[in-house]
């Protein structure tokens, strides 16, 4: 059963700053930098230009609090990670050729926000794999991520149901399979 808090610290915020550590504001000269830095990777494939739109990039730079080299870094690593990857292309292995209860992590609509909303029940899910966790959350995160709303709403909520989660689901390797590549390939 999912208990739902009615009142969160988001609800304090100002409606322009929905977790109180965004920029609401960028240096348009910073974002332009930051895309002028990864122009020779976007030439070289059409896919990744398509994907390194202004909104992408911006989120980038807010990720690191606007500080342009990080951020320099972060993209520049993600759209290599993305050409070698193709992660737009994957579908999670486990799940369609094994069994469909794989993993259960799911886009399932939007919060009164606006914002995406993600559910996840560790406790029904079959495969405890890390790399195929992994891949799942990349698959969710590739569906979801074309449909984020536009700045403060270009974020998602990730609630997990911990409902028959057991010992048998605390292998660390998996939250540190999908904690690592979200970090380094998806700011939100």
């Amino acid at each position: 059963r999912i208990s739902w808090h009615a009142m969160t610290h988001d609800d304090d915020v100002a409606e322009g700053d929905l977790h109180g550590r965004a920029m609401p504001v960028l240096d348009n000269d910073d974002v332009d930098a930051l895309a002028r830095a990864v122009q020779p990777i976007l030439d070289e494939d059409d896919a990744i230009r398509a994907w390194c739109t202004r909104a992408n990039v911006e989120r980038f730079l807010r990720a690191d609090r606007g500080n342009l080299a990080k951020a320099t870094k972060r993209l520049t690593d993600t759209l290599k990670w993305r050409i070698a990857e193709r992660p737009e292309t994957k579908v999670c292995a486990a799940c369609i050729d094994k069994d469909l209860r794989s993993h259960y992590m799911n886009f399932v609509g939007w919060d009164r926000k606006g914002r995406a909303l993600v559910f996840s029940d560790i406790g029904l899910a079959v495969d405890k794999s890390p790399s195929t966790n992994a891949a799942h959350c990349t698959q969710v995160l590739e569906l979801l991520e074309p449909n984020l709303r536009p700045f403060p709403n270009d974020q998602y909520v990730w609630v997990v149901d911990f409902h028959q989660f057991s010992v048998y689901d605390m292998n660390p390797s998996v939250a540190s399979a999908c904690l690592g590549f979200f970090a380094k390939c998806y700011p939100e």
